[in-house]
Parts: C-alpha cells; sequence; structure tokens
C-alpha cells in the first residue's frame, strides 16, 4: 500500500471510531438512566410492599386505601425491549473497541512512518 492509501484509511478509521464510540457511549447514558428510573421505581414498589405486611389481616379499610393508592400510581415495571444490551454489555463493547481502535491506530501510524522514512525525494513532491 502507498502512503495516500494508509492515510486515507486512517481517515476513514477516525470516523468510524467516532461513530461506534458517541453510538456506545449514548447507548450507555440511556442504560444508565433506565436503571436509575427502575431502581426508583422498584424502590416505591418495596415501601408499598412493606406497607401491605404492616398491615392487620382484618383492617378492610387500610388494605382498600393502599390498593387503590398502589393502583392510582400504577406501580409496574415495564417489560425490558429485548433488543437492548445491558448497561455491562455496552461498557464491555464500548472498552473493547477503543482497545481495537487504539490497536489500529498504532498499527496504521507504524506502517506510514516507514513509508515515510523509505519514501524518495520525487515521491515527497509529489505528495505536497
Amino acid at each position: 500500500m502507498n502512503l495516500k492509501t494508509l492515510i486515507s484509511i486512517k481517515f476513514i478509521l477516525y470516523v468510524i471510531g467516532f461513530f461506534i464510540l458517541a453510538y456506545f457511549s449514548s447507548n450507555i447514558s440511556r442504560s444508565y438512566t433506565d436503571l436509575q428510573k427502575q431502581n426508583e421505581e422498584l424502590l416505591n414498589q418495596k415501601k408499598y410492599y412493606e406497607a401491605i405486611l404492616k398491615l392487620e389481616e382484618n383492617d378492610s379499610v387500610g388494605k382498600k386505601n393502599l390498593y387503590e393508592i398502589i393502583e392510582a400510581g400504577n406501580y409496574k415495571l415495564k417489560p425490558e425491549n429485548g433488543n437492548e444490551l445491558k448497561l455491562s454489555t455496552n461498557s464491555a463493547i464500548f472498552i473493547i473497541s477503543i482497545l481495537i481502535l487504539i490497536y489500529l491506530f498504532n498499527f496504521l501510524n507504524d506502517k506510514i512512518e516507514k513509508l515515510k522514512f523509505d519514501e524518495s525525494e520525487d515521491e515527497k513532491n509529489n505528495m505536497l
């Protein structure tokens, strides 16, 4: 491969790498936000579950009021979307992508430096 081709590949790799890292960064952010919302929902459910456990067996008015509050709040977990990756998976892919990109950039930089060193004066003048 010649020097121009390697530099073009490096530029394309920069663009692709930017989009890959941006995509997984947004996935990680969205997954974290979803986990926060789910945690909040679970804490609310725990509060109502503990209130149900504290009710007496024959306290029908308290049970009725508590169940009305629960139904009004509609505290139900939404089913997870099966197509989305979990936070840990997104994080692992993000880290692996960074490592692969670093390796590829180092490999291309070494090749470019080697070609620059081996390049003749005519080729240098044609490049500029």
